[in-house]
């Protein structure tokens, strides 16, 4: 059986390179890792939360609020090693409200 010939992602490519292979951009890549220069223009701008809420022309404070609230949390559990309660002091709101966000938003 064959193995997958799949290129690898650099983390910096990490986010937009999903979208990359499924817009049917077809490119030539160097080597077998797919790098942020092989991403489109488009692909390269934003590839944070923020950014991604500015640039897509949402409107709705709530859903852009959740949106980044969600993205934070994620990334406080990630810089903790998922240890809850770091994460909360981490993101200035108590233990029990994290809880509930984790839960509301799915995390983990």
């Amino acid at each position: 059986m064959a193995q997958d010939a799949s290129p690898a992602a650099s983390p910096d490519a990490d986010e937009g390179a999903f979208l990359f292979v499924m817009s049917g951009t077809s490119g030539s890549l160097d080597g077998d890792t797919l790098t942020l220069e092989d991403l489109p223009d488009r692909l390269k701008q934003s590839p944070d939360a923020l950014g991604r809420v500015l640039s897509s022309g949402e409107l709705s404070i709530k859903r852009a609020a959740r949106t980044i609230e969600d993205a934070l949390i994620r990334r406080a559990l990630e810089k903790t090693g998922g240890n809850r309660t770091a994460a909360a002091r981490l993101l200035e709101i108590s233990h029990r409200a994290l809880l509930y966000k984790i839960k509301d938003y799915n995390v983990g």
